[in-house]
Parts: structure tokens; sequence; C-alpha cells
């Protein structure tokens, strides 16, 4: 049977800043061009790989200037001090932790095989457990070492920030806390600086500002370029100024919504283009203007 390398790949992984970026860049083409390097990396037994640009480009098929910009321009690898090999520090980081986890199961095999073949000191049948007692005792040792050490490990994975190198949102989309590391103020402000065509904000409420904060704090980072570019292309667009077929038209709420909306802006989904209305809105959007009424 052919082995299989396993790695993690979280679901929202295309959202992350870096690969934004990435994918600003090079389109879908250098999102799979990336995976396919995480890949090449998890086939390796140290998960690095030589930066021998030509080689990897045979083997994928594609340019060797485009491996090295993927490679070196978008912080989504590192190197090592000598500069020759380069590897992922998340994945890395979790292949590690998978080694430490598959270690730890390994030993508490062999303490629980070794507890449960012991044999007794001597044959004195008053001092030795029926075999059946013995049986349980055994097992029971086993589950506490295996509980023992898999809450060890979980605690470590749930403290560990290793996995930094590709942070994802951690909250809620229900979590109506705030923790004010937005500028409400600002944001709204360029808003309506740009977005004249929309409508503008009367009330900033607790949900608002809350969609606000994980969609400017979590998704998009802090980056007010970033940003800027959203409310801009927003602006641009016909169609999302109400030139569609059903009359539809965008709005603040919208673009905060979730982190679809605003990220199929940024991407261009919605510039001025043909047949862009088959590419947007599907009917049961209409009504997302209602949702914090």
């Amino acid at each position: 049977m052919k082995e299989t390398f396993y790695f993690r790949h979280d679901c929202n992984a295309r959202q992350d800043e870096k690969i934004l970026a990435l994918r600003m860049k090079h389109g879908w083409e250098g999102y799979g061009l990336y995976w396919a390097l995480i890949e090449r990396l998890r086939e390796n037994a140290n998960y690095e790989c030589v930066c021998d640009y030509n080689v990897i480009a045979y083997d994928l098929r594609v340019a060797a200037n485009l491996i090295k910009c993927i490679v070196e321009n978008f912080g989504l690898f590192t190197f090592t001090d000598d500069g020759k090999r380069f590897y992922s520090k998340r994945l890395s980081d979790d292949m590690n932790f998978k080694d430490e986890l598959s270690a730890a199961r390994s030993a508490a095999g062999k303490k629980g095989s070794e507890t449960r073949w012991k044999t007794p000191q001597n044959n004195d049948k008053s001092n030795s457990e029926p075999i059946t007692n013995q049986s349980q005792t055994d097992s029971k040792a086993i589950t506490k070492l295996w509980q023992t050490d898999s809450k060890a490990i979980a605690i470590k994975e749930k403290d560990n920030i290793r996995y930094n190198n590709i942070s994802f949102l951690d909250r809620k989309e229900s979590e109506t806390s705030v923790s004010g590391k937005a500028d409400f103020e600002k944001i709204i402000d360029l808003y309506h600086s740009i977005c004249k065509s929309f409508p503008r904000i009367i009330k900033l409420t607790q949900g608002r500002k809350q969609k606000i904060e994980i969609r400017f704090v979590d998704e998009m980072k802090g980056d007010w370029n970033l940003l800027e570019s959203v409310f801009r292309k927003t602006e641009a667009s016909k169609f999302l100024r109400g030139d569609n077929k059903n009359g539809w038209k965008a709005s603040f709420d919208w673009l905060f919504s979730n982190d679809k909306n605003w990220c199929k802006v940024a991407e261009g989904n919605f510039d001025n283009r043909v047949n862009v209305e088959q590419r947007g809105i599907s009917s049961k959007d209409n009504n997302i203007n209602d949702e914090w009424k």
C-alpha cells in the first residue's frame, strides 16, 4: 500500500493575510503552488527543501521565477541559517507536535505492556491476585496513563504559539464582546469619505462593532490599505451600487457581515466587467441589509 503523508490544512487558510497577498499577485495558481510546496516539504524527512527552484519548477511544471517569488516574497516560508534550504515553520511545528504525540502513545503502550506481562516475584498464590483482577488492574493503569499523557499533550497544544505562522480567526461570530482594538470612528469616517453612493452610518451598534472588529482586526489584520481598497472597489462597482437585474444594493453591513463578502470585493469579483452579475449575489442575499434591524 502506498504510504500517505498527512498534514493539517485549515479550512480558512485562503483568508490569511499572507495568503491573500499571494492570491492578489498570482491568483489561484499561486495558492495551488503554495500547497504543492507544502506537500513537497511534508514528504521530506526533515520537512525542509533545498532552494533549487529549477528542480522544483520542473517537478511542478511551472516557471522557476514563479516558484522563487512564492517562496521568498510573501513571508510564507523560513530559510535555514545558511540560506540553502527553506521550510514552513507552521508545518514543521505541526509535524513535530504530531511526532511528540506518537512518541507519547508509544511510551504509554510500552508501559502498559510491561505492567500487564510483569511476572510475580514468587509463586505464592496467596500473594498473587486472580488473573481476572490483575487484568482489570492493568487495564485501569493503562487507561490512566493514556489519559495523563493525552491531557498533558492537549494542554501543550492549547498553550503553544507555534501556529502563529498562519494565524486565523479564533472568536466565534456569535460572540458579542468587543475588545476595542478597532478604531471604529476612523473606519466609519473612511467609509463615508469613499463610499458616497451608499447610505451613511447613523448608529454604531454593538452588533456592528463586533462585526467590524472581527473583519478588520482578525481577518484584515488591521491593514488600513486593504480596508481602503475594499471601500474604493465597493464604490466603483456598478453591480454593488444597484446596477443589476434585482436592483439589489450593497451596504456597509453587507461588507462586514461575514468573512466572504469583503474578500470577494478585495479580489475583484465585483469589478465592472461583462456578466459580473452572474458571479455575484444570490437571491438569498437580498435581505442582508436587514441583519441588524
